[in-house]
């Protein structure tokens, strides 16, 4: 099944995609905490390598998933104008 494009959803839909990715965010915010958290103890004690594949792994998983919310927040902003 393809994947609909913001602009295609209802305004129904739209809303239920913004809970869920607020849902998302929280989630992703405390993974992240996690990482960092994991990160530090690494530095540390020794880590080295993995210090800084963690703090990659952080840095990547951020760019992905920056700018979500406000896709859909934008996109219900257009259409009450």
């Amino acid at each position: 099944m393809a994947k609909k494009l913001i602009t295609e959803f209802t305004d129904q839909e739209l809303v239920d995609e913004l809970k869920k990715r607020k849902r998302e965010r929280i989630v992703f915010a405390v993974l992240m905490g996690i990482l960092i958290g994991c990160a530090v103890w690494s530095a540390t004690n020794k880590g080295g390598f993995w210090t800084f594949a963690i703090l990659a792994l952080v840095l990547f998983m951020g760019k992905k998933n920056s700018g979500r919310v406000e896709e859909v927040v934008n996109e219900l902003n257009n259409r009450k104008q």
